[in-house]
């Protein structure tokens, strides 16, 4: 599955249909790689506020556990992130650096000044970015016999 996952990474294109993009599917792709081991609380909620379609999600986060809501559950929230779905989408595939997302605009960090340095760390990125795929391809390769 893995190496299936890497070849429509590699081959998919560059180009993100905005039209099409799920922003609750991006939520939980999101969910899943957030690296808790960076985050320096008991407790820390982020917000996503996307901007079309307009729709916010939280990332409840009290290590280990990692809770997307799709409702205020009432916490206090340490960051809000602003972003263009496609642009959010862009950085989670490792397609487009998360500083020239900023630059442009097309995602704004707001809230805690310690919890905006750390959104680099802790949002971890597809695991087919960053070379991720070719990895895969690679022992995927090194595993399969060529008919």
């Amino acid at each position: 599955m893995d190496a299936l996952g890497a070849w429509g990474y590699r081959w998919g294109g560059a180009d993100l249909p905005s039209g099409r993009l799920d922003p609750v599917l991006l939520m939980w792709f999101i969910r899943r790689r957030v690296q808790v081991q960076a985050l320096r609380r008991a407790r820390t909620v982020i917000r996503f506020d996307f901007r079309r379609p307009r729709r916010s999600f939280w990332l409840r986060i009290e290590p280990p556990a990692v809770d997307l809501c799709f409702t205020d559950e009432g916490f206090d929230v340490e960051l809000v992130v602003d972003a263009d779905l496609a642009a959010l989408a862009a950085v989670w595939l490792g397609r487009v650096r998360l500083a020239d997302a900023i630059a442009a605009g097309s995602i704004r960090l707001e809230g805690d000044e310690d919890a905006r340095p750390l959104f680099g760390r802790w949002f971890g990125l597809s695991p087919f970015a960053d070379g991720g795929a070719e990895r895969i391809l690679a022992r995927a390769g090194a595993r399969t016999s060529v008919l």
